[in-house]
C-alpha cells in the first residue's frame, strides 16, 4: 500500500510541478474561473441587483468549478503524458489504473481549493457574499467533487482508445451535463422529457442542495447519495473496460 501511494503521489507531484513551473498553466485555475464568476455576477447584477441572487450565482459558480477542475485533474494528466510522448514510458512502469486517476484526483483535488479560495475571498471583499448554511453548502460540494471525479473517469475512458481525436470532451461534456444540472434555475424549467432524464444525474440534486441553501429548492438526499454511488461505481467500471481494451488493441502504445 505504501509503494501505490508513492506512485499516485508522484503522478500528482508531477502535476503540481508542471502547473507551477509555468505561470500560463495556472490560467486555468485562476483568470478563467474568475472572468466567469464576474461574468455571471455582473449579468445577475443587471438584471436583478438582489443579494440574494448574487450569493446564489456565487455559490452555484463555485459548485460548477468544483465539477470542473476535478475531472479536468484526471483527464489532463494523461493528456500531459500523450502530449509528452511518454506513454509508452508511463505504462510500462509499476504503475496501476486506480494509482493514476488518484494522482489525477488528487490534483483536481487541489485545483479546486485554490479555485474556491479565490471565489470567495472575491466575493466576499467586492459582493459581501457570505454562505448562509456552510455545512449544507459543503456536503454538496463533496457530492459534486464526487460527480467530478466519475466525470473524469468517463473522459479518460472515451480518451483511452481515441487519443487526442477525443480531447474535446474533458471541455464539453462536463459543461452539458452541468447545465443540464440547473445551476442557477429550477430544474422545473426544463421540457419535461429532460427533466426526467436530469434526476438521474446526482449534480442536479447536489446543485438543489446548494439552492437549498438560500431557500430556492428542496434536496433528495436519498437520490443524491444513491446516484453518487452509482456513478461512481460505474465509471470506474467504464474506465477498467476501456484501459484493458485499449491495451490489449495496442490504442495506448500507439497514440503514445
Amino acid at each position: 500500500m505504501k509503494n501505490s501511494l508513492e506512485r499516485a503521489y508522484s503522478q500528482f507531484y508531477k502535476n503540481i510541478h508542471t502547473m507551477f513551473q509555468n505561470l500560463f498553466r495556472l490560467m486555468d485555475t485562476t483568470l478563467w474561473p474568475l472572468t466567469l464568476l464576474l461574468a455571471f455576477v455582473f449579468l445577475a447584477q443587471a438584471l436583478n441587483n438582489d443579494s440574494t441572487i448574487i450569493t446564489f450565482v456565487v455559490l452555484g459558480m463555485i459548485g460548477w468549478q468544483v465539477v470542473q477542475q476535478t475531472q479536468m485533474g484526471i483527464a489532463v494528466s494523461y493528456m500531459d503524458e500523450f502530449w509528452s510522448n511518454s506513454l509508452t514510458h508511463l505504462f510500462v512502469t509499476p504503475i496501476r489504473l486506480w494509482e493514476f486517476v488518484l494522482g489525477g484526483v488528487l490534483t483536481g483535488l487541489l485545483k479546486c481549493i485554490i479555485v474556491v479560495a479565490l471565489f470567495f475571498a472575491t466575493a466576499s471583499i467586492i459582493y459581501g457574499v457570505s454562505i448562509p448554511d456552510p455545512v449544507t453548502f459543503g456536503a454538496a460540494l463533496f457530492f459534486l467533487f464526487l460527480f467530478g471525479i466519475s466525470l473524469g473517469m468517463i473522459n479518460l475512458a472515451l480518451i483511452f482508445p481515441h487519443g487526442e481525436n477525443a480531447i474535446f470532451v474533458v471541455w464539453t461534456i462536463p459543461d452539458i451535463l452541468v447545465v443540464m444540472s440547473g445551476v442557477y434555475y429550477p430544474l422545473e424549467l426544463l421540457p419535461q422529457p429532460l427533466y426526467s432524464i436530469v434526476q438521474f444525474l446526482p449534480s442536479s440534486h447536489a446543485f438543489n442542495l446548494i439552492k437549498s441553501t438560500v431557500g430556492m429548492a428542496n434536496a433528495d438526499w436519498i437520490a443524491l447519495i444513491g446516484l453518487s454511488a452509482v456513478w461512481l461505481v460505474g465509471s470506474w467500471l467504464i474506465l477498467v473496460y476501456s484501459y484493458h481494451y485499449s491495451k490489449k488493441t495496442g490504442k495506448l502504445v500507439r497514440v503514445g
